[in-house]
């Protein structure tokens, strides 16, 4: 008899483990590394881990253009953004809150940001001088591995989730 309760015991103890197992595997975990277009919908930047931080740079130009319509900046050669790092010294501070530099390519000025994953596809980033209040809030939207593959030449904004 108590062989037989060891054994279902035993049994059920597998059979919880491996559904937790195969949920743990069914959902993906939500980072903010990955390949993200950003407000604009000009440049795709791949955050990934530089050192102790996380740091982001240009890894497709959709378009040249300035980012903003009232923005002064000039159309620049795409080869010239390629590997651009646009964001830097991305630390943690817990609860999915990162704060680091971003990069402001039309007024070429580096100002401190702070990253936040909002949901698995949406990194809300804001600019700011001095405090988080005085500053300016984007959405970027995480680049699927189908919108990569459908990218192919380079040519296009992929489509948002």
């Amino acid at each position: 008899m108590k062989k037989k309760v060891m054994m279902y015991a035993l049994l059920l103890a597998g059979a919880g483990n491996y559904a937790g197992h195969a949920q743990a595997q069914a959902k993906p975990a939500m980072t903010e590394q990955g390949t993200w277009v950003t407000a604009s919908g000009n440049l795709e930047v791949s955050i990934a881990p530089c050192g102790a931080a996380l740091c982001g740079s240009v890894t497709r130009v959709i378009s040249a253009a300035a980012m903003s319509p009232d923005a002064k900046a000039a159309p620049v050669d795409p080869a010239r953004l390629m590997g651009l790092k646009i964001l830097s010294d991305l630390q943690s501070q817990g609860g999915g809150v990162w704060r680091g530099k971003i990069y402001n390519r039309d007024k070429d000025k580096i100002y401190d940001c702070v990253v936040e994953l909002q949901g698995q596809n949406e990194l809300k980033v804001r600019g700011y001088q001095f405090l988080p209040l005085f500053g300016s809030t984007q959405i970027w939207h995480r680049v699927t591995s189908a919108q990569a593959a459908s990218s192919g030449s380079g040519a296009g904004a992929p489509a948002r989730n």
